[in-house]
């Protein structure tokens, strides 16, 4: 181990300026302790004290005044390190107003530079100011009160790969209570505004209470695939933690270097999150651009709240494509961690259907409309539940969805092609789909298409249906309108990579009608409304008027 060193070059005044005042006048040019387990510098370094004791009440808390200035210093104890440069701190003790018995503190402190490291935490604030006031309420209490200005805070951590930059702060802070007012915070190619509260922070790490929240964040772009992509591992993390110091000034990781892995993306994104009871958080969002995996949306907007340890989203919307979705859900995992309940709503007014099936993922569950085209609004809403990789469990999941299209499109594909030769369509390429309104319906792993009418070529049709998770299909299409001399049915069977067909009668002709078509919407429409609301119960927020059942 290294030897023990001690160095002290100083200049020190001191007068007694009467009976009750003394002041003391400060020099240290230098100032250096080596200890194996601390290490302490001091540079440049002056400091001015006064103190003044009350003739009149002995018992008065005595006024003191302390200015100190420093050039440079810094701390090492282990892994803890605290350094500044041009660092001034006035403190002063007095009486308080209230009870000249209890003393009151006062402390400002300015800084051009100061750097921290905690660990493998490290951190450097450019330009801050700070001013508190503590005052003692009992012998073990003390409550305080003042702010925190910065003017840049650069933080690197083991845990994550790029820095993370905040600048124009000014933090408020009384009892219990952070404000935290235009904090800009840039990581790679994300961006944003934060303004909000904390409250009780401090002691829902120490004593278990809970720890409340309202954050407001404006965001020019969030780039979820990048943030994702540096997260970094435990075990990188430990091997990071020897990086030097000084990346942290010259901020040398850039965005640009981060290779995004989709696989490591999709593992870290599809992983299950705890939310503590304790916690009560609320957050409201707008974003111009966020990317996540292959989607780009646009013009963000959502308000969030974490109650009884469920995350609700309300008020969701983004624009994708040439449409708007609007999808709040929410979120509850289990008490032992190992799955959660989610209820989610949509509603994606002009959307594209390729781009519907492939996101919604119903492909998997109806291919049959792989093959559409167009626009069209969905409406859906479905309960699941998902294990700790958030893989859902389809078996225990409920399912409303309702689509809406006009001037749709079929193209070719295998059931089609087989089905237009079948019925000799005109067009076996491609063909108009003047209305289409039908509904699906999930329950515990079985999946309904309630009958719907529609008309392609020189057909009306009216179709309906079921399968299961297996992909064993049963579906009917009755003939209603057609240039055949007869009105028949085609039974569709199979799975989808073998499908078959048979020519029976119509079977769903009696379901043709404005009267069921009303009655299957409303049916789905009730389901939808019901899922809404079950998503209010899990958070026990109060239900909104509008989905409050009619008497």
């Amino acid at each position: 181990s290294e030897p023990d060193t001690f160095k002290l070059t100083s200049d020190v005044d001191i007068k007694f300026l009467d009976a009750d005042t003394l002041r003391t006048v400060g020099k240290i040019n230098q100032f250096s302790l080596q200890h194996p387990h601390i290490r302490i510098r001091l540079r440049g370094m002056e400091a001015r004290t006064k103190t003044f004791k009350s003739r009149r009440d002995t018992t008065e808390i005595a006024t003191a005044h302390s200015d100190v200035k420093l050039k440079g210093f810094s701390i090492r104890l282990d892994s803890i390190i605290l350094a500044g440069r041009n660092v001034r701190s006035i403190v002063s003790l007095r009486p308080a107003k209230s009870n000249k018995r209890i003393p009151h503190f006062e402390s400002k402190l300015y800084a051009d530079t100061l750097f921290t490291r905690f660990f493998g935490t490290r951190s450097m604030t450019r330009i801050l100011t700070n001013d508190m006031a503590f005052e003692r309420v009992t012998d073990t209490t003390w409550t305080s009160n003042g702010c925190i200005l910065f003017a840049e805070n650069i933080t690197r951590t083991p845990m994550f790969a790029l820095p993370i930059t905040a600048s124009n702060t000014k933090i408020y802070q009384h009892g219990t209570t952070f404000d935290i007012k235009n904090m800009t915070l840039r990581t790679g190619e994300s961006s944003l505004s934060v303004n909000g509260e904390m409250h009780n922070l401090y002691y829902s790490l120490v004593a278990k209470k809970p720890f409340n929240a309202q954050f407001n964040i404006k965001a020019d772009t969030i780039n979820v695939n990048q943030l994702l992509a540096s997260v970094i591992s435990e075990k990188d993390a430990r091997q990071s933690n020897t990086m030097s110091d000084e990346l942290i000034v010259d901020n040398k990781v850039e965005a640009h270097q981060l290779q995004v892995d989709s696989a490591r993306i999709d593992s870290l994104a599809n992983q299950l999150v705890y939310i503590s009871k304790r916690i009560r958080f609320s957050l409201k969002t707008e974003a111009n651009i966020l990317l996540w995996s292959k989607l780009q949306l646009r013009n963000i907007k959502g308000n969030a709240e974490i109650i009884n340890r469920t995350l609700h989203v309300t008020n969701f919307s983004f624009d994708q494509g040439s449409g708007k979705v609007i999808s709040p859900f929410s979120y509850r995992p289990s008490r032992k961690r190992r799955n959660a309940q989610i209820d989610w709503f949509m509603r994606w007014e002009r959307a594209d259907i390729a781009d519907l099936v492939k996101s919604c993922g119903i492909d998997t569950l109806m291919p049959m409309l792989q093959p559409f085209r167009g626009l069209v609004d969905c409406y859906m809403a479905t309960q699941l539940t998902v294990d700790s990789t958030l893989t859902p469990d389809l078996s225990t999941a409920r399912l409303a969805a309702h689509l809406g299209a006009q001037q749709a499109t079929i193209l070719d594909g295998d059931t089609f092609a087989r089905l237009s030769k079948l019925l000799m369509f005109k067009n076996k390429k491609r063909n108009v789909i003047d209305t289409l309104s039908c509904n699906v319906l999930i329950d515990s792993g079985h999946v309904v298409v309630p009958p719907f009418t529609m008309s392609i070529d020189r057909y009306r049709a009216c179709i309906g249906g079921e399968q299961d998770l297996d992909m064993n299909m049963k579906y009917h299409v009755s003939i209603l309108k057609s240039p055949l001399p007869f009105k028949a049915g085609v039974d569709i069977f199979g799975t989808p990579d073998k499908i078959d067909f048979d020519v029976t009668k119509a079977k769903l002709k009696k379901y043709a009608t404005p009267e069921v078509q009303a009655e299957n919407d409303q049916k789905s429409l009730d389901i939808r409304l019901d899922i809404l609301r079950h998503s209010y119960k899990l958070s026990g927020l109060p239900l909104p008027d509008q989905l409050k059942p009619k008497e």
